[in-house]
This record gives C-alpha cells, structure tokens and sequence, in this order.
C-alpha cells in the first residue's frame, strides 16, 4: 500500500461512493475519510454505500476460462492414441500415456465442477446483480484481450 496506494477493489469501491462507517467517539479519529478495507477493519468500521465488485466471479470465471481453453485441445487425446497404435515399441509406454491423459482431463472436469458450484452459490448468497456483472465483465476483458487480436488480424 505505500508504494501504490489503495488496493484496486477499495478505489472503485470509495470512488464510487463508499465509505468506512465506524464509531468517531470509540476510535477519536475523525480524519479519516477514504480509508481501505485493511483500515476500515482496524477502525473496527463496516464499508457501506459504494460498488463493490464481485472479486469472486472475476477469479472463479477468469480461471474456468483458462481451463477451458486447456481443453480445447482434447484432440491430442486421440492423437496420442493414433501414435500409440503406429508405435512399434512398447505397450506399456502407450497404456502409462493413456491413462496419463485421460486422468488429467478427469481431473480438470472435476475442478471445472467445483469451480463452477461454487460460482453458483457465491452467486446465490453474495453481492448484487450489477456487482457480479461486473466481476463478469472484468473476468471476459484479459481474454478479449488476448483473443482478439489473434483470431481477427488486428
């Protein structure tokens, strides 16, 4: 924090009209007006009013995407068994690799599952609608980012 400030979270959230409520005469302290969260927590305060986004959505998304795109490339499954079938040497390097593959996209599904559970019941129980909108959108930005100018010759 002393070398850049406030984090990104607590600059959109006080720029946006969100305060530390606390208690003036327990703390006798009056100056501060835009305190972080960190702050605001050993003011023994509550943040009220503001936009806070959803960091939440922003990792859980961001990170499924990246997964996703992990996944994207399921051929090399089927290609490594084409190259097993024409390899000439021994069975048992095909069936270690076999099962190399196919356990790790096993377990990228079952980390997809969770991530995407607990997406939803952060959905459910936490921040409003327009506070995950935006977790949302700033999850979709790096890899609009990233896409764009690839697949579009920009």
């Amino acid at each position: 924090m002393w070398f850049f400030g406030l984090p990104i979270m607590d600059r959109i959230f006080i720029n946006t009209g969100g305060i530390c409520d606390y208690d003036d005469i327990v703390n006798n302290q009056s100056l501060f007006n835009d305190v972080g969260s960190k702050a605001c927590r050993k003011l023994q305060g509550i943040w009220t009013g503001g936009h806070d986004p959803s960091g939440h959505v922003f990792l859980l998304v961001q990170s499924s995407i990246i997964l996703w795109f992990e996944l994207l490339d399921i051929r090399t499954l089927a290609e490594l068994k084409k190259f097993g079938d024409n390899y000439q040497g021994k069975r048992q390097w095909k069936e270690r690799a076999l099962l190399i593959a196919s356990s790790s996209i096993i377990v990228l599904f079952a980390l997809l599952t969770l991530w995407w559970f607990m997406l939803l019941i952060t959905s459910i129980h936490f921040h409003s609608f327009p506070e995950k909108l935006t977790g949302l959108f700033f999850s979709y930005l790096p890899i609009l980012f990233y896409l764009v100018p690839r697949y579009f010759n920009l």
